[in-house]
């Protein structure tokens, strides 16, 4: 019975690879059955691969402009370190003389609420162990791999403050294709433990000063969003350049062959 249930819950996806080829079918199979009857199924096989290279390439060069389609892994920040106490404990040596040529971050910047989402996934328990919001090219996955050696030092985000944030360096050169490493510093600290009167608002959560700070060091990954694509666009210009050039050269040869058999 158990193996009866088992195949028919058995879904090997056919219904969706019959919809991609019947889609396949019609769309161009449409165009190449139309050109097959005017000039012919070996030139109008030719005219309807350049023309299907020459929609990829246009699509795969506005997708790279706006940085949407078939995207890559979105930027995020990477935790490099996690150090309780004095930052210069770090081994990572762009925090060198910490916090000497770093800049405040304020409270509502957004670089700040970028990497404080990012430090919560290894300050917090219950964080690290939320699944990861987004689906394809969120970049998260990637994250999730190099973070899942660092263990959360808290239970809770409601176990912390944040006490401080500084970032450093980011500075593009050479047109913005080049970039300087961009690192940013979230500190924390732990609640004070503070009662709450019956029916009375919580109150602020406050830092507890007697107990050490807990600074997350992250690094900018600028992701590849628009590679993809550009892949996409380059290859399909080529097919898309190697198919006009076979249709020049055929044209070429035709109209030789009809000045021959004007002048003969």
């Amino acid at each position: 019975m158990h193996l009866l249930i088992g195949a028919l819950s058995w879904d090997p996806t056919v219904r969706g690879l019959l919809i991609v080829i019947t889609a396949f079918a019609i769309l161009p199979g449409s165009v190449y059955l139309l050109l097959a009857t005017n000039i012919g199924a070996r030139i109008g096989f030719l005219v309807a691969l350049t023309g299907l290279f020459g929609w990829l390439a246009i699509m795969g060069i506005v997708w790279q402009v706006f940085g949407i389609g078939n995207r890559g892994a979105l930027p995020t920040w990477k935790v490099q370190e996690v150090v309780t106490g004095q930052v210069e404990q770090s081994t990572v040596e762009a925090v060198s003389g910490f916090p000497a040529r770093w800049s405040k971050l304020e409270l509502g910047d957004r670089i700040l609420g970028d990497a404080q989402a990012a430090a919560d996934k290894v300050l917090s328990k219950s964080a690290a162990a939320a699944p990861e919001a987004g689906g394809h090219g969120s970049g998260g996955e990637g994250g999730d791999e190099e973070e899942a050696h660092l263990e959360p030092v808290f239970d809770a985000p409601e176990d912390y403050v944040q006490v401080g944030g500084y970032h450093r360096g980011g500075e593009t050169y050479m047109l913005t294709f080049l970039h300087k490493p961009h690192y940013a510093v979230v500190q924390v600290q732990p609640v004070v433990e503070q009662t709450v009167a019956p029916g009375a608002a919580p109150p602020r959560p406050r830092p507890d000063t007697a107990k050490p700070v807990t600074s997350v060091i992250m690094l900018r990954d600028l992701g590849n969003v628009r590679f993809p694509p550009f892949m996409l666009a380059l290859s399909s210009t080529i097919i898309f350049l190697v198919l006009c050039s076979i249709l020049h050269r055929r044209d070429k040869e035709i109209m030789a062959a009809r000045a021959a058999t004007a002048a003969g």
